[in-house]
């Protein structure tokens, strides 16, 4: 089940750039004030209408500059908020994908330990069949070991027929898997 998460939703408005209300209505009056006083010829007064006007605007200008950065604080809030929650959501689904695929893979191992158990087992069946009709064939040189060795027993040179079965031993041991067909 997907889990919804309350948030407010962003803001992509720029709303708090609009003039304020109220620093828009003082600066339209000052502005209608500084006409008014120059059509009368009070040019003092109209100028000193004009920096009013000024700083009602500067001051509307760094108010909206304030609300903009509440407004973006409020925002980046809002948005490590749903940044927390997605992150949340994500490691739940994938805390459950890899519970799931662990699960699998151990019953996958499972299945496949038991087939190769089976084809290990037929394996053998088969080896110890093929293994009967199998015999052993010696090689030119392991003949020629044997047949020395023989003549050198016969002989009483029992040292030299010792020396040179231990080399036939040593080829037997390390070729001997050549010699079965």
């Amino acid at each position: 089940a997907r889990m919804e998460v309350e948030l407010d939703k962003t803001s992509y408005s720029r709303e708090s750039r609009a003039f304020n209300p109220e620093h828009q209505a003082a600066v339209d009056r000052l502005r209608l004030e500084q006409s008014q006083q120059l059509e009368q010829g009070e040019y003092y007064g109209s100028h000193q209408t004009k920096m009013d006007r000024e700083a009602a605007e500067t001051r509307m200008q760094s108010d909206r500059f304030d609300r903009e950065k509440q407004r973006q604080a409020k925002e980046r809030i809002r948005l490590d908020k749903g940044w927390v929650a997605e992150r949340d959501r994500f490691e739940r689904e994938w805390d459950v994908r890899r519970a799931t695929l662990g699960r699998k893979s151990r019953e996958r191992l499972r299945v496949l330990a038991e087939v190769q158990l089976f084809a290990r087992d037929a394996h053998e069946a088969l080896q110890s069949k093929r293994g009967k009709g199998m015999h052993y064939r010696m090689s030119k040189g392991l003949l020629e070991y044997s047949l020395t060795e023989r003549s050198l027993a016969l002989g009483e040179r029992y040292d030299e027929a010792i020396t040179v079965k231990k080399r036939a031993d040593v080829m037997r041991t390390r070729w001997g898997h050549f010699f079965y067909f």
